[in-house]
């Protein structure tokens, strides 16, 4: 959070900063909390870039949320199993990257 302090000036409110977000592409799903416009951005740029897997990072997960980069190689270790676990027993081939 930021906060103002200076005399006689007026009490501006306390925004709480939002944490940067990460939206992975994998074929054509999308896991991340973030709004769909992101979702649909992050889908497009890696339409753009010509590649199957692609993690977008946006610096919030509302839709005015500004781009701040992309990696070909997301992480998928423990951190990215939790948001699909229901594919777990699925395991998919893109571009000769195996992923569980």
């Amino acid at each position: 959070m930021h906060q103002h302090i200076a005399l006689g000036a007026e009490v501006l409110p306390q925004t709480p900063e939002q944490l940067p977000v990460t939206v992975t592409v994998v074929g054509d799903r999308i896991f991340g909390s973030v709004d769909r416009v992101l979702a649909t951005q992050a889908r497009c740029l890696a339409d753009v870039a010509g590649v199957d897997l692609l993690a977008v990072h946006f610096s919030g997960n509302e839709s005015n949320a500004e781009f701040l980069g992309a990696d070909l190689l997301p992480d998928t270790g423990e951190s990215f199993a939790p948001t699909c676990s229901w594919h777990r027993f699925t395991m998919y081939t893109v571009r000769g990257v195996v992923l569980l």
